[in-house]
């Protein structure tokens, strides 16, 4: 709990496979610890972890919207039940608490929600949730099964959601080629080989990819996949229609999708070409659609003047992209949301190269405008580190949670729908959705504490508090927690 603590959210962040198994976890030491504090906490954190899997569920799929920290293949390509059924299973056997029900019911049709899984590690992770599409993006990923970048799309009345994700691959691999060694199969994974640093915000995104191992090889490039090429309805490139596959796509390009209910764009911009064979092309792998650019396709070779520590050393390479999504209702085809699209300012700037002797930086600079509207990342390539990330607003901090009707904070007071906290010791999370009649507060410190949740209907103040929860719903206050008294 004290590491979790430290950033907000769990280190193996919104895992689709792994949140599962701790709240299975948290559960039974909540039902069969003879340790009432381990109890308390246990519960403490179940609603923790459960207010963050219902920020992340969309509504118009039932899917646990990305980015992911760590997944299987058949959960990204939707191939299993919609996580929708784990809430209602999680909730229905008492694993997490009831009202986590009323507030996912309760959510606005649209929001943005952030939450930082590493501080130190400098990885958070945001998603929008529209109806027509829920868009997610991790600053970094955590390992080769996350899932830095990721969308589902809705389409209604469908068995399943469009989905697009997006790899950095060495060596043309797909899945099926390599073998796994924990889950010792080779159809479970198509591991992403790259390193990243993304920014979001809401429908708009940056990324910047550089292969995370360099030994021998014949290719390196960077995948936007589409699952499943049959859900593609429209396919653009530009102002041009794409009616058949392959095709080759012009550098400066906007692609555009149209899945279900939303579009889909990707803007290749600056990378480092590290030969003469650098094409940009849609293609289809396994029934997907693929747009792939290669930094380098070729006889086998050995990058030993990319690798650190060495004499030639100038930097890592790098791929970087931008991605939109938009619904369609707003606009009549692929084509007028890519014209949109290009309409904006991207603004890049790559430092001269120079031979690193292990001090100094050489940056990349990349960001996009469209009206008033800005968003930016700033990378170093000698040590790939990430300098900033920025909006119009100015830079982007590490909330441990932040949504319009939900925040986490080290300390009070907490202000968000009408609604206030506040309490001695920290960390404190405060979720409130006036239309509802719902506000619920939660106490994470690993001390008692006095604690004080005022809402429309009054105020309650609870000192010797343990880890625990407040609930305020119609009006009925309960508290899920051990505490000393109540004034």
């Amino acid at each position: 709990i004290e590491f979790t603590n430290r950033s907000g959210h769990p280190h193996e962040f919104n895992s689709p496979t792994y949140l599962p198994v701790s709240i299975r976890a948290l559960s039974g030491l909540a039902e069969l610890s003879q340790d009432p504090t381990t109890r308390s906490r246990a519960r403490a954190m179940l609603a923790r972890l459960g207010l963050s899997a219902v920020l992340h569920l969309h509504h118009a799929s039932g899917r646990w919207a990305g980015p992911y920290g760590r997944a299987y293949q058949p959960t990204i390509t939707t191939g299993t039940p919609p996580e929708r059924t784990l809430l209602d299973e999680w909730i229905a056997g008492g694993m997490l608490p009831g009202w986590l029900a009323a507030l996912w019911a309760a959510l606005p049709a649209a929001y943005t929600v952030v939450e930082t899984a590493s501080r130190p590690l400098e990885m958070a992770l945001t998603t929008t949730l529209t109806p027509a599409y829920a868009l997610g993006v991790a600053s970094k990923g955590l390992s080769p099964q996350s899932n830095v970048l990721m969308a589902h799309m809705t389409r209604p009345g469908q068995a399943h959601p469009g989905v697009f994700y997006t790899r950095c691959i060495v060596d043309d691999k797909w899945l099926g080629d390599s073998y796994h060694r924990t889950d010792r199969t080779r159809s479970r994974n198509l591991l992403d080989e790259g390193e990243f640093w993304g920014v979001q915000a809401g429908s708009r995104a940056l990324g910047i990819y550089t292969p995370a191992r360099l030994g021998e090889t014949q290719s390196i490039k960077v995948a936007w996949i589409w699952v499943r090429r049959a859900t593609v309805d429209e396919l653009w490139v530009g102002s041009t229609r794409v009616e058949a596959l392959p095709y080759e796509v012009a550098p400066d390009a906007t692609v555009v999708a149209a899945v279900g209910d939303a579009y889909v764009a990707v803007r290749p911009l600056a990378f480092t070409r590290l030969g003469s064979q650098t094409p940009l092309r849609l293609v289809e792998r396994q029934g997907d659609l693929v747009l792939e650019r290669y930094s380098y396709q070729g006889p086998a070779k050995t990058f030993w003047e990319l690798n650190w520590p060495g004499p030639f050393f100038q930097g890592r390479p790098f791929s970087a992209f931008y991605v939109e999504l938009a619904a369609r209702s707003a606009y009549p085809d692929g084509a007028a949301f890519a014209q949109v699209v290009d309409q904006g300012e991207w603004a890049e700037a790559l430092d001269p190269g120079y031979t690193y002797a292990g001090q100094g930086e050489r940056r990349y600079r990349v960001s996009y405008r469209r009206g008033e509207d800005e968003l930016g990342i700033e990378i170093d390539l000698m040590q790939w580190r990430l300098l900033r990330r920025w909006r119009e607003a100015g830079e982007l901090g590490w909330p441990p949670l932040a949504a319009p009707f939900a925040r986490q904070a080290r300390r009070g007071p907490l202000h968000i729908g009408g609604a206030t906290l506040e309490a001695d010791h920290g960390p404190i999370w405060l979720a409130a959705l006036p239309d509802a009649d719902l506000y619920v507060a939660g106490y994470l410190g690993l001390e008692t504490a006095q604690v004080t949740l005022t809402t429309p209907h009054g105020t309650t103040h609870l000192t010797g508090m343990e880890a625990g929860v407040i609930v305020v719903q119609d009006g009925a206050v309960s508290v899920e927690a051990p505490y000393a008294g109540e004034e």
